[in-house]
C-alpha cells in the first residue's frame, strides 16, 4: 500500500484554497449566471446619470448637452413585476434636479419591457445569447424593429453588452440605434441617430443629411440610494 505525506498534502491544499480565494477576490464582475439578467439591475433605489449629447440637423447644425437621471423607486399597485422609474433633468451640471417625466419597468422571467410614454419596448430578452433577434416593438403598434445581440466581451475589465438594430440606414436616410450593457451597471452607452439624406438628383445615395437628430448617452455615475 501507498504511503501518503499527509502535512505535505494539506500543506498543498492550503496553498491551492489560497490561489484561489485570491484569484476570485481580484477577478472583476464578468460572469453572470442569472442568464443574463445582470446587464439590468432593478433594485429599489438604483439609479443612473447620463451625460446626453444632441446634435440636431435642419439648416445650421445646433448642438447641445444636458443630464437625465432614472432612477427605480418603488413598484406599482399593479404587481411587483411592475417598477417606476423617475427621470429627472438638468441642463447644466451643477443644477438641481428637475422631475421631467415617470415611466416604468416590468421585469418578466424573459424579458425587461421599458414603459416609455405609455409605449412598451422589449429591451433585453433572457437568456441572453450572441446572435439572438427580437422585435422591440412586439407590443406595441409600431412597425417591428429588430434587435440583435452582436457582442458580449470583456472591456475594461468588465463585461459589456453590445445590441444594435438591425436594417437602421438605406439611400433615404438612417434609424440607428446602438446600446451597450455592463454587467452590474446596466446601458452605459446608448447611440441613436435619426437622419433624412438629400433626395435629390445630383446627391441622392451620397449620405448629405438634410434633417434629422443624433443623440448620445453616456454613463457617468451610477448607484443606490
Amino acid at each position: 500500500m501507498r504511503n501518503f505525506n499527509l502535512p505535505v498534502l494539506k500543506r498543498g491544499l492550503v496553498l491551492v484554497m489560497t490561489y484561489v480565494w485570491i484569484v476570485s477576490c481580484e477577478r472583476p464582475e464578468t460572469e453572470d449566471y442569472s442568464g443574463g439578467k445582470g446587464y439590468y439591475p432593478v433594485e429599489t433605489g438604483r439609479y443612473q446619470v447620463y451625460e446626453v449629447t444632441e446634435e440636431v440637423y435642419g439648416g445650421t447644425p445646433l448642438q447641445s448637452k444636458y443630464w437625465i437621471k432614472e432612477q427605480i423607486t418603488s413598484t406599482f399597485t399593479d404587481g411587483p413585476d411592475y417598477l417606476k422609474l423617475v427621470r429627472s433633468v438638468r441642463y447644466t451640471k451643477d443644477a438641481p434636479w428637475k422631475a421631467d417625466s415617470l415611466w416604468a419597468l416590468r421585469v418578466l422571467p424573459d424579458k425587461i419591457i421599458r414603459l416609455e410614454n405609455n409605449t412598451p419596448l422589449v429591451k433585453l430578452i433572457f437568456p441572453v445569447r450572441t446572435g439572438t433577434i427580437w422585435d422591440m416593438n412586439e407590443l406595441n403598434r409600431q412597425d417591428p424593429e429588430e434587435m440583435k445581440y452582436v457582442s458580449a466581451v470583456i472591456e475594461a475589465g468588465e463585461m459589456r453588452l453590445s445590441v444594435h438594430k438591425l436594417k437602421d440606414s438605406s439611400a433615404l436616410g438612417m434609424n440607428r440605434l446602438r446600446e451597450t450593457y455592463a454587467l452590474g451597471k446596466g446601458m452605459i452607452c446608448r447611440e441613436k441617430r435619426v437622419l433624412e439624406y438629400c433626395q435629390d438628383p445630383h446627391c441622392i445615395g451620397q449620405g448629405i443629411i438634410v434633417s434629422g437628430r443624433k443623440t448620445l448617452w453616456q454613463l457617468i455615475e451610477t448607484g443606490l440610494e
